[in-house]
């Protein structure tokens, strides 16, 4: 399986409880991790983090698939420790951020592995 449950991931981010962290797979297996109905676009689609990819573009359209097809997608942590939210942030895509802060507001209390939060 492409997604593993981090059980420590909960105490180095801020309390968020269990965060899931991606490694990287195959097409094949990128693939199969989204629900066969799931429509992203081809950028965020073929990416092993979905989630993030969709934050850093501002494609608030793939946000809102993965939050009704695979919610679970949107709780994940980059190899960095970063969430959706801080591609958001870093990346200025405004109408993302709130939409992220708005569904899953657990994510602007995310650290990364240097300590850094969304809000920062």
């Amino acid at each position: 399986m492409a997604d593993t449950t981090d059980g420590g991931a909960a105490a180095g981010h801020g309390g968020l409880g269990k965060m899931r962290r991606s490694q990287h797979g195959s097409k094949r297996d990128r693939a199969q991790m989204m629900p066969p109905k799931t429509r992203l676009c081809s950028q965020c689609r073929q990416v092993p983090l979905p989630g993030h990819k969709a934050a850093y573009l501002g494609h608030v359209d793939c946000l809102e698939t993965l939050y009704r097809d695979a919610p679970g997608k949107l709780d994940t942590v980059d190899r960095n420790g970063a969430v959706p939210l801080h591609l958001a942030v870093r990346q200025c895509n405004t109408d993302v951020a709130k939409w992220l802060l708005e569904k899953m507001p657990q994510q602007c209390r995310a650290k990364a592995h240097g300590g850094e939060t969304p809000t920062l």
